[in-house]
């Protein structure tokens, strides 16, 4: 892990202490989703299993459903992604089925003429009435 990750993980542990300390429950914790793409130069079969760990234990901290990862081992050289024969297309396949429930979505877009926020309002109540369970 990064050292600019390991900080991001070190900055959400609110997030663990709101879940596991103060037993709150995030009303939006069902719409999150993570996804780990990582490089590493070496080519060792457990090369990224602690990272895995640690990825998949981040996102449960944050309330993320773990959707998988793509992991490339053996990318030394500023070339070595390009020159790889399926990376590509794994990134492709994989952004699309994950961004695939996201196209299907109905979009909703609030505006408000006098700039008195009535539209971030709306926004927010938008996304909180279906978390709790309300129909259109």
């Amino acid at each position: 892990m990064t050292s600019q990750l390991k900080a991001l993980v070190d900055r959400c542990q609110t997030f663990w202490a709101r879940k596991y300390r103060l037993k709150l429950s995030d009303p939006l914790k069902g719409t999150r989703r993570g996804f780990l793409l990582s490089v590493g130069a070496t080519k060792g079969k457990n090369l990224f299993e602690g990272l895995q760990l640690t990825t998949k234990y981040f996102f449960d901290a944050i309330d993320a459903r773990y959707e998988g990862s793509l992991v490339y081992r053996g990318m030394e050289g500023p070339k070595d992604m390009a020159n790889h024969p399926t990376v590509t297309d794994d990134i492709e396949r994989t952004v699309g089925d994950l961004m695939a429930a996201y196209a299907r979505r109905k979009k909703v877009l609030f505006l408000c003429r006098e700039n008195a926020c009535r539209s971030q309002m709306a926004g927010a109540f938008a996304q909180h009435l279906p978390a709790i369970g309300s129909t259109w």
